[in-house]
């Protein structure tokens, strides 16, 4: 433990972040809830089927860019890192063969 570094505890457990992993450890986290977020309002809508099924592919980005265009104020993060893990995110499924895409 040093100084700087970030501490969780929950009732599973406690982990420790590095201070030098804190702020992309926090910035991903936050792009997780955006994600359930956007999946959580979907699935109240009964829209997250047809286009989406079988998880995250390129319409469902797609349209979680425009969620969050239109709602500005759900982004807790800079755009740029926003747009940065989104880029991260689908670089990822292009890499896995038989991905949704």
């Amino acid at each position: 433990m040093l100084p700087g570094d970030l501490v969780l505890a929950k009732s599973e457990g406690v982990i420790f972040i590095p201070a030098y992993l804190a702020e992309d450890a926090v910035a991903h986290a936050e792009f997780i809830k955006l994600e359930d977020t956007f999946n959580y309002e979907l699935n109240r809508s009964g829209a997250n089927g047809g286009a989406f099924e079988g998880g995250w592919n390129d319409k469902k980005y797609a349209a979680f860019v425009q969620w969050i265009n239109t709602t500005p104020s759900r982004l807790k993060m800079r755009r740029a890192e926003f747009d940065a893990i989104l880029a991260e995110r689908k670089k990822r499924l292009e890499d896995i063969p038989g991905a949704p895409g």
